[in-house]
């Protein structure tokens, strides 16, 4: 038996062959460690990973309560919760994010380079400020559909349209100043289709939402009724010639509304009909009286008195017409 080599031993040399055509090249794989400390952190994701993050997932990764991203396109910050639902906006090189850790923490991310960003790809890390300069209100709607929701604090306004189980307004101060603090109130304003505002509510804030850098408010259709019936002021008041009667019922009534001259003459009835409990403020909603009487007369200037009448309830303010 002749002893034949490896290199002379065809065989060999086409397993070989075989072997290495199955080699496929891994691309190079970096790892980048930031460090989170605890509150408010302004970082970007510094590599580009194998499967694209969501803000969902960006939460998860980096344990925050909250991320925040600021849309050039509508010019507004867009927040993102752990109470959210869904996986929320995309995660993307080269662009700042917001999160917030409730603990000290050092977060490991792997991929490859970014091939369309600047090559400093990790934002520089912010010093930690007991300052909440970043803050974000999810509000959560059960049983309500066709409203706005628009959001006030002493630092900042903000108008969303609600979606359709969720909604949240954001706020950001890049100059690291408070835009909420502990005891805050915000006031929300629930306004219907055509812009007419149906409540005004007030939300406090919390430690524990200064903590996590998001609250959240709970609203049902129940809060969009009214706890007792009332006869709001007129607008405008004084009048010429038209004006807006609101009020609001806390249950579903006949309603009729009486005006009334300063000598106690009824001048004018307005049959408003059934009407569901509810608020009616708004332009749209509100009993509207053009300043005549019931024979389609305008009436003088002067003193002149509208009651809203009920099966339960009635109530009676005062209104002048000034020409």
């Amino acid at each position: 038996m002749v002893d034949v080599g490896p290199e002379n031993d065809e065989r060999i040399q086409n397993l070989a062959f075989r072997a290495d055509s199955l080699v496929v090249p891994v691309a190079d794989e970096n790892a980048f460690d930031i460090a989170l400390s605890t509150g408010l952190n302004m970082i970007s994701l510094p590599l580009m990973p194998n499967e694209p993050y969501t803000a969902r997932s960006f939460m998860e990764k980096t344990g925050a309560t909250t991320v925040i991203e600021f849309d050039a396109a509508t010019q507004r910050f867009i927040g993102f919760t752990a109470n959210s639902t869904g996986n929320g906006f995309p995660i993307a090189g080269g662009i700042g994010y917001i999160v917030n850790v409730s603990t000290p923490k050092t977060v490991s991310f792997s991929g490859s380079a970014w091939q369309n960003t600047p090559p400093t790809a990790a934002a520089p890390l912010q010093p930690s400020t007991p300052k909440t300069w970043a803050f974000v209100l999810r509000a959560q709607l059960e049983g309500i559909s066709g409203v706005t929701l628009t959001v006030y604090n002493r630092h900042a306004r903000v108008a969303e349209a609600v979606a359709a189980n969720g909604f949240h307004a954001a706020w950001a101060d890049m100059n690291r100043q408070a835009v909420v603090s502990v005891g805050d109130t915000l006031t929300i304003e629930v306004r219907d289709t055509t812009g007419d505002l149906i409540r005004t509510l007030q939300h406090e804030i919390s430690v524990a939402d200064v903590h996590r850098a998001f609250t959240e408010l709970r609203l049902t259709s129940a809060d969009l009724i009214p706890k007792r019936t009332v006869l709001l002021a007129n607008y405008p008041n004084p009048l010429n010639p038209e004006t807006w009667l609101p009020y609001q019922l806390a249950n579903d009534a006949e309603v009729a509304i009486r005006i009334y001259s300063s000598a106690g003459q009824l001048v004018r009835h307005l049959d408003l009909g059934f009407q569901q409990a509810g608020y009616y403020i708004g332009k749209s909603r509100a009993a509207y009286w053009d300043g005549r009487n019931d024979l389609g007369e305008r009436l003088a200037s002067g003193v002149y008195f509208y009651q809203l009448s009920t099966p339960d309830s009635s109530a009676t303010r005062k209104m002048v017409i000034r020409k």
